[in-house]
This record gives C-alpha cells, sequence and structure tokens, in this order.
C-alpha cells in the first residue's frame, strides 16, 4: 500500500470516528483509542506460556495509520523481561525459575526480590574481626554474638556495652541523662550525623599529635606583645580582605608552629612570617586565595615577591607539610550544637575564642579545651551564674572533657575577656560592637566590674 493510500485509510478511519456531517455514523458511542504502552489487558500470564487473548479488532496508531495486531506480541526471552515496542511482556518462567541465589549473597533481577531460602542454610561468610550485615540477624564473631547496627544511637549504644570493641564509650548510669544530638541528622549531607563522632574523635586525637609547647617563643627574639601586635594586624586584613574566620585562626596555628621549631626570627622578618602564613592558610580554606603582590601591597611593599616565595616553602617543610591542625572554631560550632546555642550565645563564645587568639598564654592550650571554656563561659554570662550545672552530661560525653579539665584554661580565658576593654588591642573587640555581631563586647555581662568574670578568674564554683 502506498503512503496515499495509507492516508486516505486513515481519514476515512478518522471521519467515521469524529462523525463528520454528511458521513454515516453508528448509533454506539465510538470507542476509546488504547494507548497500547500503559493497557495491559490483553496479556494473559500463564504458568506455562504466554497466551494472548484472542481479538478480531485491529488497534489503529494514530501518527503512522499502520495496523498493528494486538496478537502480535514480542516474543520474551528464557529468564529475561524485555520491553520492545513500547508493549511490556511478562516471563512467565519467573516463578519456575528464579534467580540464582549465590552462597553469601542475595540477588535482584530486574525489580523482582530473589528468593533467600538458602541464607538460612548458607549463612553469609564473617572474615574474622568484622561484622557482616545479614538482614538485621545476629551474626557470631569468636564466639561473641555481635548484632549489626550501621548507627546506632545513644539509647541503643548504652543498653549494654557488651559486645562492642575499646573504642566505644563506656559511662555510668549517669549516660540517661544524655542528649542524643545527632538523632534527626542521619541522612543529612552535610551534618554527617553517622559519621561526626569519628570525625570529631580524629580530631581530638589531631590536637595532641600537633602540639604547641608552653615556651614556644624561647630563642626566637619575639615577645608576647609582638606576637599579639601581629594577630590583632592580621584580624584587620582578614576584615579588609573579607577572608574566612578559618583562615585567621589557621594562620595563627601555622604562625605559633612554626615559632616553635624556627629558632631565632629577627624582628624585621617577623611580619613577613606573619603574612606568609596567612597566604598559606588562604590557600588552605579559601576558595580564591590573593595574590602574592596583594599580600606585599599589604604590608607597604616591605618586602619582595622573592621573601614571600621563599619564606613560604621554608614553613611548609619545617611543619613537615602538616598545615591541618584543628581550630577552637570547628569545635565552638559542635558544643553550640549541643547546648542548642542561639544566635547571641553563639556569637559571643565566637567572641570569646577570638580573644583568645591573642593570649600567648593560651597558645599552648589545645583548641578543644578553649572551645569548651568559651562555651561554659558564654552559658554563666548567659545566666548570670557561675555553675557547674552549666557543663551538662551531654557536653562532658560529645567533649570527652570534664569541667575540671579546663578549668585553668577558663580562668585565663576569663582575665583576657575582663582586660579586653582597656587593651591596646582594639581590631576583635571593634568587630564584635558592631550590630551585625549583636554588640555583645559592650554588654553588661563583659564589662570590667562583671561579678560572673571575677568569679572565673578566681576559681569559684557554686
Amino acid at each position: 500500500m502506498s503512503t496515499k493510500e495509507t492516508q486516505l485509510a486513515f481519514n476515512e478511519t478518522e471521519n467515521k470516528r469524529l462523525k463528520l456531517p454528511g458521513k454515516e455514523t453508528s448509533t454506539q458511542p465510538p470507542k476509546q483509542i488504547r494507548n497500547v504502552l500503559a493497557d495491559l489487558g490483553n496479556i494473559n500470564l500463564d504458568n506455562d506460556n504466554i497466551k494472548s487473548k484472542p481479538s478480531k479488532n485491529v488497534t489503529t496508531l494514530q501518527k503512522s495509520g499502520i495496523p498493528q495486531s494486538k496478537t502480535n506480541l514480542p516474543t520474551a526471552k528464557q529468564g529475561l523481561l524485555s520491553k520492545s515496542s513500547g508493549t511490556t511482556c511478562y516471563i512467565s518462567q519467573l516463578k519456575k525459575n528464579p534467580p540464582i541465589v549465590k552462597q553469601g549473597l542475595v540477588t535482584k533481577s530486574h525489580g523482582f526480590a530473589s528468593s533467600i531460602s538458602q541464607l538460612k542454610t548458607n549463612p553469609p561468610v564473617v572474615k574474622q574481626g568484622l561484622v557482616t550485615k545479614s538482614y538485621g540477624s545476629s551474626t557470631s564473631i569468636q564466639g561473641t554474638n555481635y548484632t549489626e547496627r550501621l548507627h546506632p544511637t545513644l539509647s541503643q549504644k548504652y543498653q549494654s556495652t557488651d559486645g562492642y570493641n575499646e573504642d566505644e564509650v563506656s559511662i555510668s548510669k549517669s549516660s540517661k541523662q544524655i542528649r542524643d544530638v545527632d538523632r534527626n541528622d542521619q541522612r543529612d549531607i552535610f551534618l554527617l550525623g553517622r559519621y561526626v563522632t569519628h570525625i570529631y574523635k580524629y580530631l581530638l586525637d589531631l590536637e595532641v599529635k600537633l602540639p604547641i609547647e608552653q615556651d614556644f617563643l624561647n630563642g626566637t627574639l619575639v615577645t608576647s606583645n609582638m606576637r599579639a601586635t601581629l594577630i590583632d594586624w592580621l584580624h584587620d586584613v582578614q576584615m579588609h580582605c573579607r577572608f574566612l574566620l578559618e583562615t585567621l585562626h589557621l594562620a595563627v596555628s601555622i604562625l605559633d608552629r612554626y615559632l616553635q621549631v624556627s629558632g631565632i626570627i629577627h624582628r624585621r622578618n617577623f611580619q613577613l612570617v606573619g603574612i606568609t602564613a596567612m597566604l598559606l592558610a588562604c590557600k588552605f580554606e579559601e576558595i580564591h586565595y590573593p595574590e602574592i603582590s596583594d599580600i606585599i601591597y599589604l604590608t607597604d611593599n616591605a618586602y619582595s615577591k622573592l621573601q614571600v616565595i621563599d619564606l613560604e616553602k621554608v614553613i611548609v617543610r619545617k611543619l613537615d607539610f602538616r598545615l591541618g591542625r584543628p581550630i577552637s572554631l570547628t569545635f565552638l560550632r559542635r558544643f553550640g550544637k549541643v547546648v542548642e546555642a542561639d544566635q547571641y550565645l553563639y556569637t559571643t563564645a565566637k567572641y570569646f575564642i577570638e580573644l583568645a587568639l591573642l593570649e600567648t598564654c593560651l597558645a599552648s592550650s589545645r583548641p578543644s579545651q578553649v572551645a569548651a571554656a568559651a562555651i561554659f563561659i558564654a552559658l554563666c554570662v548567659k545566666h548570670n551564674k557561675v555553675s557547674a550545672d552549666h557543663w551538662s552530661p551531654t557536653l562532658e560525653y560529645y567533649s570527652s572533657y570534664n569541667l575540671q579539665d579546663f578549668l585553668e584554661v577558663t580562668t585565663k580565658l576569663a582575665m583576657a575577656i575582663l582586660e579586653a576593654p582597656n587593651s591596646k588591642y582594639q581590631s576583635i573587640r571593634n568587630k564584635y560592637s558592631q550590630t551585625e555581631n549583636f554588640k555583645v563586647s559592650n554588654a553588661v555581662g563583659l564589662r570590667p566590674d562583671s561579678a560572673v568574670l571575677r568569679k572565673l578568674c578566681k576559681l569559684k564554683l557554686v
């Protein structure tokens, strides 16, 4: 049949269906054209083979006009679910020949769940020292029953400590007071609820491996006042260039660690060390780090580009390429989540850890302890009361510190907060006196006559 004849036949069929004037039409309502892709009413599934319902009707496609018989269905291959010409085929032998289940494995084939009856006779092989997921069942390892849990909640973890390795934390009966702060973050790709505990455990171990000694300025010709002056200027650089706050904290960490291993540093090169540390921190934290010429411009062209590049190589080699020491801001975010801190409380604690950057006596403290002291002081100022109850069992669990572990850090930090209004280094305080930071540095509880801060300086806990 030619294309013209096919088109005429199609037009005649359409005229009958649409009941055009002057044409004979049937008194019965017209049948609705079936959708071949979705209509499965002409398929009869049998256990032995596939049979189609006998039909004398011919379904006409709207576009091509080519008649297609419903009995001419694609042949399905054995063991496969095929889809051809828009018609879905069913495999009758699926019930007789289910997918093969290998030992220790469950196979799925094209959306059909396979039989797992062989799992009872052939359980999954468990290697020594490993726990394999086995559909919620318990697997025996070295005579001990281990129930597989991808991420147990705190309530599950503390019901019984039997069957867990040494890395699991066991605490006293006071664990009932501990709140699971990561319960709603299991599926959050940003908060990483499944791995956040292990991440912070790694950070706690890493800050111990990368320490800063108390006498790290000995033999460098650098004094505490020189260090505070440089950090105050680096804070202005961070604000002027709009760097991340993490960049400033990391730059101070690189500066202190380099001062610890460098030996004698002359005063005329001290600013060069600070600006190079800031450049390395930018390369570590920022998406777009500044050009060396811009860095030199900030020093009023006191140094050359070659000096910055050479010192950059020296710092990286001295620190053995290990620049990623944890910072207190990272731990503060975690502790703020634990206490469910609002923006004002969190900003107040963030102000405290930035003041801690200026203090040489706090440089040797662990960043996690500085963050713990900052959140504790912020809670005391908020409630206008110094009490050990502010450090709850939940905070003790997630920080791995009790109150006695960082009392010395708390005393030093409280003293720095009291002296901040009268200090000559006002860059950080001016930043937190702005409206966008809730003017926390001008708060009544942080004035030099604050009774709460004075009690903290004297280690008086009620």
